[in-house]
Order: structure tokens, then C-alpha cells, then sequence
């Protein structure tokens, strides 16, 4: 039996990222393990109809709450940081945004680091390809890359290893002791924290307590770009819904003509909502890339999307053959950011049959339509006009709503 276990704080009462409408979600605690060793660190189908004019329209009745804090802390986002690998990676924590990732600052001088690892290394293994843990090894105590490589031609292990030599990140995460160990969902929220050495077991317990009900997309290691999930709540959890996410949330990269990608980020289905989202386009092709809802089964949903050249549509695909009717547009808007590598904010506020759209806080068009009356919400990049080559990267999504 190895050293035994405890968080370094009290453990997550709240298991939800989100700030519930109508009620709180609680989730039993886990009683903690005794305490382990650490090392100290050295001090240092009707008819649709729309208008298209834009004209006034009411205050929405959704606005998006706060996001969480940006610290070291549970129930936080996890800092942001960008590191160089061992390997020649360079790794940025927030571009992992839909996996699930472990934060493992150690030294080569530390005892009970060399303890863990063996079983981090087996859990890593484990869980890569089904369901996409990363481990990130972060040297706190600024050794070079050359102590790091030394330690590893020693003692292999497969996760990454990075190079902080300037301690900036071990400062940022506020590491008091090695080894300490930072669980963080696939949202990008600090889970679970702990201080100190952990078997193999104990690791498996808490990424199956703690990081995989709020992790659940089967990863897809043969996928270039992985596909993340970084709204894919419980059922439990996303009930009145509200969340805002900072940061990359997804990239799409398609090459083929007359393709769609879609990244489904619900596991729920949501009636009355609002949702946002910023989308860099990269590429002057005329895809379309934006948001997609009331989502049935892969096939059946509306889309409101933009192209870099200054044009939006609101469809609905409803035939399951990847075709779709157009109900709205394609319309010119001087409100679009025209060109590759502009940014652009795309709205959608969904109450019962009619949905309100928005460009960069730009009011463009409401739609009425019951083809479907609830569903799942996603995000969405096309070259249905024939074009090939379309490329987009999604960020700072939010959504709000009564599922």
C-alpha cells in the first residue's frame, strides 16, 4: 500500500458549472483519503415568415451571467499558459479546451514524484484514446531542459513533460509543495486539486468522481483537429442553463466541397434560449460557418451563418440528407467583417416559434418557424455553395435557457 490521499482544499459541493433557473444541483462529497507525503518546494412546417429590416427590438430576457474566475481555485477556469515540451511541442491549456487534462507539477530532485508517476503513466495509457486525458508534467522547480531530458532518459514515461524555467506558471498556480495535481474537466474547471503523492487507484477515482461526468465526448485520436465538446453537459446539470465559456472553443477545418462539419456541444435539448458566439473565418472562400439549434438527430436542425464576404442566411435542414431549405437570405449585411481572419459575433435569442438574429449586436432579421420546437445547440461550417477549403475557429461561446 503506497502513500495514502487528500485534497489539498475541501472538496467540490457543486458539481455544476452552471447557475441554475429554476433550482441548485448538489452532489454528494466523497470522503477524503488520509493525508499523503509532499515535498516542500524551495522558497522562490407552417409557412415561415421574417423581416429582415433593422428595426427596434425589445430588450432580450436572456443576458449571459458572469464567466467563473480565472485562478487556481476549484470551481474556477484553470489559468491559461503556454509551455514548451521536451518533446518539441509547445502546449497552451486553453487550446486543449473538450478534454479532459491533469496538471502534474513536480521536480526531478522529488521522491514522491518518481512515486507517481508509474501510475500516472498507466492512467494516461488507460484513458488517451477513449476519452482523451492529457497529462501535462510541469517542472515547478525552473530546471532546464537538459535536467528534465536527463531525468526522463532514466525514467521514460509517455505523457508530455514541459519546461517552465522562469517558474512563471508554478508562481501563477501557486505551488507550495511537490508533487501537486491540478484535475481539470473538459470545460476547462479546475475539479479536483491535491497535494501531495497519489496512486494509480486513487487517480482513477477521482477522474471517475469527479472529471468524467463532466467530460463525456468519446474522443477521436484519428481526427487532425480533435473534435471538442466543451458544453456536452449532463442532463442534470444543464437544466436552465447558463454558461460562459472564454477562449478557443473549436476549430473546423474542412477540405472537401458540398461538406458539413458540425460539433454538437448539448447533450440536452433547450426550447427558449440565447446563444453567442465570436467566429473567425480564415479563409475568402464563400463557406458559411456559425451557430446551429433545436438540433434532432445529426441530420434535422436550423443554422444562422455568415460567409467572409458579407453574407448571412437562417436554414432549416430538415430533409436528413445533408440538404436544407433556406428561409432567410442569403442577405448582404454592412454589419459583417468581411474578409479572412475578421472576427464576427453571431446571436441567436430562440422564444417558442421565433428567433431573433444578431451580427456584432446588430439586429438583422426575426424569424418565425415550428418545424422544430426543441433540441440540441452546436456550432457549424459548411461549403454547401461548392466551394472547398473552409476553415473557422469558434470562440467565446455562451448559452442561456430553459431546456
Amino acid at each position: 500500500m503506497g502513500q495514502p490521499m487528500s485534497a489539498r482544499y475541501p472538496l467540490l459541493a457543486a458539481l455544476s458549472l452552471l447557475l441554475m433557473a429554476c433550482m441548485v444541483f448538489s452532489t454528494p462529497l466523497i470522503a477524503p483519503s488520509p493525508t499523503p507525503s509532499a515535498t516542500s518546494t524551495p522558497s522562490s412546417t407552417s409557412t415561415p415568415t421574417f423581416t429582415s429590416t433593422p428595426s427596434p427590438t425589445p430588450t432580450p430576457s436572456f443576458t449571459p451571467t458572469p464567466a467563473l474566475p480565472i485562478q487556481p481555485e476549484l470551481d474556477s477556469y484553470a489559468p491559461d499558459f503556454s509551455l514548451s515540451g521536451v518533446d518539441g511541442n509547445t502546449y497552451t491549456l486553453w487550446s486543449l479546451r473538450g478534454r479532459p487534462v491533469i496538471l502534474n507539477f513536480w521536480a526531478t530532485w522529488c521522491h514522491w514524484c518518481k512515486i507517481e508517476m508509474a501510475g500516472m503513466d498507466n492512467i494516461y495509457n488507460k484513458y488517451k484514446d477513449e476519452r482523451g486525458l492529457l497529462i501535462l508534467a510541469i517542472d515547478g522547480d525552473g530546471e532546464s531542459f537538459s535536467d528534465i531530458s536527463e531525468f526522463l532518459e532514466e525514467n521514460w514515461y509517455s505523457f508530455p513533460f514541459l519546461v517552465d524555467t522562469s517558474r512563471d506558471i508554478n508562481d501563477t498556480y501557486e505551488i507550495e509543495a511537490f508533487p501537486t495535481s491540478f484535475f481539470i474537466d473538459s470545460y476547462g474547471v479546475i475539479r479536483y486539486m491535491n497535494e501531495g503523492s497519489l496512486e494509480e487507484q486513487e487517480f482513477e477515482q477521482i477522474l471517475t468522481d469527479y472529471i468524467f461526468p463532466y467530460s463525456p465526448f468519446q474522443y477521436n485520436p484519428a481526427t487532425p483537429t480533435p473534435v471538442q465538446d466543451p458544453l456536452n453537459m449532463t442532463p442534470s446539470a444543464a437544466r436552465g442553463a447558463e454558461l460562459n465559456l472564454p477562449g478557443e472553443i473549436w476549430s473546423a477545418n474542412i477540405t472537401k466541397s458540398h461538406i458539413y462539419d458540425h460539433n454538437i456541444v448539448s447533450d440536452v435539448e433547450f426550447t427558449d434560449f440565447s446563444m453567442q458566439v465570436d467566429v473567425r473565418i480564415e479563409s475568402e472562400t464563400s463557406e458559411y460557418h456559425g451557430l446551429l439549434f433545436r438540433e434532432q438527430d445529426g441530420e434535422n436542425f436550423y443554422t444562422f451563418r455568415i460567409t467572409p464576404d458579407g453574407y448571412y442566411e437562417f436554414d432549416v435542414w430538415k430533409t436528413g440528407d445533408r440538404s436544407y431549405e433556406t428561409i432567410l437570405g442569403p442577405l448582404a449585411s454592412d454589419h459583417i467583417l468581411k474578409g479572412a481572419g475578421k472576427t464576427n459575433q453571431l446571436k441567436v435569442i430562440a422564444n417558442g416559434q421565433t428567433f431573433e438574429l444578431y451580427i456584432n449586436d446588430n439586429f438583422v432579421g426575426s424569424i418565425t418557424d415550428d418545424t422544430f420546437a426543441s433540441g440540441r445547440v452546436g456550432l457549424l461550417s459548411c461549403t454547401c455553395d461548392g466551394s472547398s477549403n473552409a476553415s473557422a475557429t469558434f470562440m467565446d461561446l455562451w448559452v442561456q435557457g430553459n431546456p
